[in-house]
């Protein structure tokens, strides 16, 4: 699972290209995309059927007495209207599948995580495994912290009076960053003795 599902998760946000309908126990849902229908999910089951159909099935799927709602003059989106809601992403049939969530925004948005989220990095799978500080020549103020996650990638995250930034590198990357960066006392206690 990447980064922005986690946070979508996390926050419970949506991210307002889409609107998930969904029944209370899940099992029925349907999504709009920039107004239009995309996807329905009946009992359980996706169904490519067109949108007329869709919703008769669905209004059928949810509600019991569907024939005695008909007659009183209620009509397919009405009946679906009563029995389910606006979700957040991570409610939605298609969570895992979503192309928009699978745009993973890590490059533009990793510098804004690591502000906002110092706290609840564990709830992401981030661990910190050290930070460094340091003064350049002009006494400027200087902070390396070193991160890695569950998928087995590292992240640095460097601050300085010029702006904070982040780097993502797989392990290969960050033992050549960690041997450039680092001492060698701090270097083996991450990622062990090279020698051996």
């Amino acid at each position: 699972m990447n980064y922005y599902r986690r946070r979508m998760i996390h926050d419970g946000d949506t991210i307002g290209l889409c609107e998930p309908y969904v029944s209370d126990d899940g099992e029925n849902a349907y999504v709009v995309d920039q107004g239009r229908v995309m996807g329905f999910v009946i009992d359980g089951v996706e169904e490519s059927v067109d949108e007329e159909e869709g919703f008769h099935l669905l209004a059928q799927a949810v509600a019991k007495n569907y024939d005695d709602m008909i007659k009183d003059g209620l009509d397919d989106e009405d009946i679906i209207m009563k029995y389910l809601v606006g979700a957040r992403c991570c409610d939605c049939p298609w969570f895992e599948e979503c192309e928009y969530l699978n745009e993973d925004p890590e490059w533009d948005y990793m510098k804004d995580f690591f502000d906002l989220c110092q706290n609840d990095l564990e709830e992401y799978g981030i661990e910190v495994i050290d930070s460094w500080s340091s003064y350049d020549s002009h006494y400027n103020f200087y902070r390396d912290t070193l991160y890695s996650d569950k998928e087995g990638m590292y992240y640095v995250y460097s601050e300085s009076r010029y702006g904070n930034t982040s780097t993502r590198m797989n392990k290969e990357e960050a033992m050549e960053w960690a041997e450039r960066n680092l001492d060698v006392e701090d270097y083996i206690e991450i990622f062990g003795d090279p020698g051996e």
